[in-house]
C-alpha cells in the first residue's frame, strides 16, 4: 500500500482531509495551493466537486496514525476487504455455495478489484454501500424487520460516496421490483420509501451542485461511452462476448430463453443483476467521464454472475470446468484473445474478400467495412496474465514521476521555497509541505523557486511563450531520470495501469531550478 506514491486524485482527497484537520471543515484553499474544480466552490473555499465521506474517513485516518501513503489508504483498503465479504455473502444468498466458493477464487484474483480496493478514493465505500443496499434490496423483498432502515441508511452512506454511483444502481432495483414483485408489494409502502430516501437526498445533491456535472450530449457522446464500458467490462472483468455466444448457442439448442437456469429464484436474481448492468452502463453512457471506478459496483456482480455459470458447469463437468476457471482467472485468453483471434481470421477473410472483388471502389458501407477489416485484421494480439502481473507489481519496487519529483524536493528544496506546477500539484504538497501553485501561467508569482511543467499537462503554447523564454534565462534545467508519465499509476483501466516502471518511456521528469 506505501510503494506507490499517491496518484493525483488520491493526493487530492488527502489533501482536502488534511485541510479538514486545520481548518475544521473540507477547504479546497490551504492559503497557497487551491485545489481544481470544474463547479466552483461554496463560501469560504468549502469543497463541493464530490461529497465529503471519503474527505472525513481519511482525516479520521491521519488523526489517528499521521498523514502518509499508508494512513491514506489504510481505510478504504479495510472497506475494500468487508466489500468482498458481502460480496461473497450475496453470492451465497442469491445462489449457492459453490456459487460463492467459485466467486471467492474469481474476485480474488480480479486485477481491477485489488487495485482499486488500494486506492485512497470513494471506490471501496462506493462499493461497499452499494453491496449493503441490495442486500437490503433483498431484504425487503422478504419482507425482513428493519429492511427500510437499511435501504435507507445505505443509500444515505452511497450517495454521500459518490451520488453518480447511486441513481443507476437505484433505477436498476425500482425496475426489477416493478418487474418482478408489482403482484406482491405494497405500492404505498414502496412509494413511500421512495419518497423518503428522495427527501433525505435531494437537499445534498442540491448543496453540492450535483447538476453541474453536466456534459454536452451527442448521439456518438453516448454510444462511445456506452462501447468503452462494454469492452472494459468484457476485456478486464468478466467475458460477457463469449457468454453472449455460448448463450445464444444453448438457448438455440434447448429452444428456450433461460438455458442454463435451475429455479425461478435463479432467473429473479440473475435479473436482478442484469437489470443493474443495464441500467449503470446506459446511465454511464451520459456521463461526463468514462472509467471503470464509475461502474465499480458491477465488478463483484458480474463475477458473482460468471460463478452462477461455472458452479452450474461444475456439477455436469467438473474437471473441464475447474481447468476453465484456471484460464479465467491466470490469462485473458476468454477475455480477449480468443475472440480477438476468431475476429481478426474473419477481418482477414473479409480483407481477401475485399481485394477479390474491389469492395473499397463501391463505396458506401461496403467501403467503410472493409477499412474497420484492416485495421482489425493488423491488431496485434497476446495472451495476458493480468493476475501474474499484479503479482509482480506489489512484489517490486515502482517509480513514477511523483516519487521523482518529491525526492528530489525533499534532498533539494527549503522549508519556504515555492513550486509551480500543472499537475501533481496536490501530490508534492501533501508530500513536501511547500507552497505550491498549479496556474502555469505567469500570474502573480511567476518566478518561484521551482518551476515543473510537466510533459502532458502543459500546452504547447508555453514552451513557445516570452513567459517560457525567461524561465530558460533565469532557471537551471534539471532532468530526472523518472518517466514523464500522464498519470503516476492510474489503477481504474488496465490499458492505462503500469505493473512495472516504466523504463522506456521517450519523456523525463524536468525540474527548473531558479538560479
Amino acid at each position: 500500500m506505501a510503494n506507490q506514491y499517491l496518484w493525483q486524485d488520491e493526493a487530492e482527497n488527502a489533501v482536502i482531509a488534511r485541510n479538514i484537520l486545520r481548518f475544521g471543515y473540507p477547504r479546497a484553499f490551504d492559503g497557497s495551493l487551491l485545489v481544481v474544480s470544474d463547479i466552483g466552490y461554496r463560501k469560504d473555499y468549502t469543497w463541493i466537486f464530490q461529497p465529503w465521506l471519503q474527505n472525513y474517513l481519511t482525516a479520521f485516518s491521519f488523526c489517528i496514525f499521521g498523514g502518509s501513503s499508508l494512513s491514506a489508504r489504510l481505510p478504504f483498503v479495510l472497506f475494500g476487504i468487508a466489500s468482498f465479504a458481502s460480496a461473497y455473502f450475496l453470492a451465497r444468498r442469491m445462489f449457492s455455495l459453490m456459487t460463492a466458493r467459485v466467486f471467492l477464487v474469481i474476485m480474488l484474483t480480479c486485477v481491477p478489484y485489488l487495485l482499486m480496493i488500494r486506492q485512497a478514493r470513494y471506490y471501496s465505500l462506493a462499493l461497499f454501500f452499494a453491496l449493503l443496499l441490495i442486500h437490503g434490496y433483498l431484504d425487503y423483498a422478504e419482507k425482513k424487520r428493519f429492511a427500510d432502515i437499511k435501504i435507507l441508511a445505505s443509500s444515505f452512506l452511497l450517495f454521500n460516496s459518490n451520488f453518480g454511483l447511486f441513481f443507476p444502481l437505484a433505477a436498476g432495483l425500482i425496475f426489477h421490483r416493478i418487474v418482478f414483485y408489482r403482484r406482491e408489494a405494497d405500492m404505498k409502502k414502496d412509494a413511500g420509501l421512495i419518497l423518503l430516501t428522495a427527501l433525505i437526498l435531494v437537499p445534498i445533491f442540491i448543496y453540492f451542485k450535483g447538476w453541474l456535472h453536466e456534459v454536452p450530449l451527442s448521439a456518438d457522446f453516448v454510444l462511445g461511452n456506452v462501447k468503452f464500458y462494454l469492452r472494459s467490462i468484457n476485456r478486464y472483468i468478466v467475458p460477457i462476448r463469449l457468454i453472449a455466444v455460448f448463450y445464444l448457442v444453448f438457448a438455440i439448442m434447448k429452444r428456450t430463453f433461460w438455458p442454463f437456469v435451475a429455479s425461478y429464484s435463479d432467473k429473479r436474481n440473475i435479473s436482478l443483476i442484469l437489470f443493474i448492468f443495464v441500467t449503470t452502463v446506459l446511465f454511464m453512457g451520459i456521463a461526463k467521464f468514462r472509467s471503470l471506478r464509475y461502474a465499480i459496483y458491477l465488478i463483484p456482480l458480474l463475477g458473482i454472475l460468471e460463478s452462477y455459470f461455472l458452479a452450474r458447469w461444475m456439477n455436469h463437468g467438473r474437471v473441464l470446468a475447474s481447468l476453465c476457471i484456471v484460464l479465467l482467472v491466470t490469462t485473458n485468453l476468454f477475455h480477449q484473445s480468443l475472440t480477438d483471434i476468431f475476429v481478426k481470421s474473419v477481418s482477414g477473410a473479409f480483407v481477401n474478400l475485399s481485394g477479390k472483388y474491389d469492395f473499397e471502389k463501391q463505396g458506401g458501407i461496403l467501403e467503410k467495412m472493409t477499412e474497420k477489416a484492416k485495421e482489425r485484421a493488423s491488431e496485434k494480439n497476446s495472451i495476458r496474465s493480468y493476475f501474474g502481473e499484479y503479482l509482480y507489481e506489489i512484489s517490486h519496487d515502482y517509480d513514477g514521476p511523483i516519487e521523482g519529483i518529491v525526492t528530489y524536493l525533499k534532498e533539494n528544496a527549503v522549508e519556504t521555497d515555492r513550486v509551480k506546477i500543472p499537475y501533481g500539484d496536490c501530490a508534492v504538497a501533501f508530500y513536501t509541505g511547500l507552497k505550491v501553485d498549479n496556474d502555469m501561467t505567469p500570474g502573480k508569482d511567476p518566478y518561484p523557486e521551482w518551476i515543473i511543467p510537466r510533459d502532458y499537462w502543459t500546452s504547447k503554447g508555453f514552451y513557445s511563450s516570452d513567459y517560457y523564454k525567461e524561465i530558460q534565462k533565469k532557471y537551471e534545467k534539471i532532468v530526472l531520470e523518472y518517466p514523464d508519465l500522464r498519470w503516476e499509476n492510474r489503477p481504474d483501466d488496465l490499458g492505462y495501469h503500469n505493473f512495472r516502471t516504466v523504463s522506456d518511456y521517450p519523456k523525463k521528469v524536468v525540474i527548473y531550478k531558479k538560479k
